[in-house]
């Protein structure tokens, strides 16, 4: 049974996300950089380089990977380094080394968040796309404009859901 190597990378993402499909499992990739440098022993300079490393997320991650990073932005990977088989057109196997994503988090300001906020009940429910237009909603819920829903979601408190996640069972999520 071959090892699993942890590894932690903090970097920026050389390329967008893209979704891939293989046996009809979807996931999505991108190309990561990290830099470093290290002291030449002959000459004493300081020589920097780049890495580039592959990045596999699958579910919840990959959703969150798609929809709230991009190209340029500093994220930190924590995953396991795979050697992963894959075969070109012409037949040719290659061994490829990739880091398959147990989480992935933005570092700085880069955070893409998602400030919606959902009113819910076993009725139905209305979204709203950020905490002021939520205060609308409940000024016309107070002044009798609206009928008023049990549950309120900030998505933002969420991270990593989607909104089919929490819609789909929100007393699982404690509301």
């Amino acid at each position: 049974m071959k090892s699993l190597n942890k590894m932690r990378l903090m970097g920026r993402l050389a390329s967008s996300p893209e979704i891939k499909i293989l046996n009809n499992v979807k996931f999505i990739t991108f190309s990561l950089t990290t830099t470093g440098h290290y002291h030449c022993s002959h000459t004493g300079e300081r020589v920097e380089y780049t890495d580039f490393h592959k990045i596999v997320c699958y579910a919840g991650i990959a959703n969150f990977v798609y929809k709230a990073i991009k190209r340029g932005n500093k994220v930190l990977v924590n995953g396991t380094m795979r050697t992963i088989i894959e075969t070109d057109s012409n037949g040719n196997t290659h061994y490829v080394k990739k880091v398959i994503a147990d989480s992935v988090q933005v570092v700085g300001n880069n955070l893409v968040t998602d400030q919606r906020v959902i009113f819910y009940d076993a009725n139905g429910f209305y979204v709203c796309k950020n905490e002021a237009e939520a205060s609308r909603y409940e000024q016309e819920v107070e002044d009798g404009l609206r009928e008023p829903f049990k549950f309120k979601i900030n998505m933002e408190k969420e991270k990593r859901r989607t909104l089919e996640e929490v819609l789909k069972d929100p007393l699982e999520l404690g509301f």
